[in-house]
This record gives C-alpha cells, structure tokens and sequence, in this order.
C-alpha cells in the first residue's frame, strides 16, 4: 500500500508540476519555491515508492524460499 500510495503522489505531482517539460521550457503558474518543495516530495515520494518495491521483492523471495525448504528441495 505503501508503494502505491507513494507512487501516485509522485506521479500527481509530476504531472502538476509539468516536469515531463524540458528544463528550459516555461511552466505555467509555479513560483520557484513551490516548483522546488514540490520537486523534493516528488523526489521523496518516489525513492519512498523504489525502497517499498525492493522491499515487496525481497519479502516475496523470502516467502518463496519458506515454500521450497518446506518441500524439503532446499
């Protein structure tokens, strides 16, 4: 749930922010600091969204090697 919720606040604000534009490109409506604090939670948001997917890897290999030693192949 995490991830996700992470997720899509990184994706809502990117896609408020216009950051899909090149970095030269005018923005319509955004002073410098907010463009900035929203860039940083954008940023924040999605390493929170990366290290909740390696974790939800990592959990799921876990799992999986409990399934295998209980089948006594490991």
């Amino acid at each position: 749930m995490v991830m996700v919720l992470a997720g899509a606040t990184s994706l809502r604000l990117a896609l408020k922010l216009e950051l899909e534009r090149p970095l030269g490109a005018p923005r319509t409506g955004l002073d410098v600091p907010a463009l900035a604090r929203g860039v940083r939670i954008h940023r924040s948001a999605g390493w929170v969204a990366i290290g909740a997917g390696a974790l939800g890897v990592l959990t799921a290999g876990y799992v999986l090697l409990g399934f295998y030693q209980r089948l006594g192949t490991i």
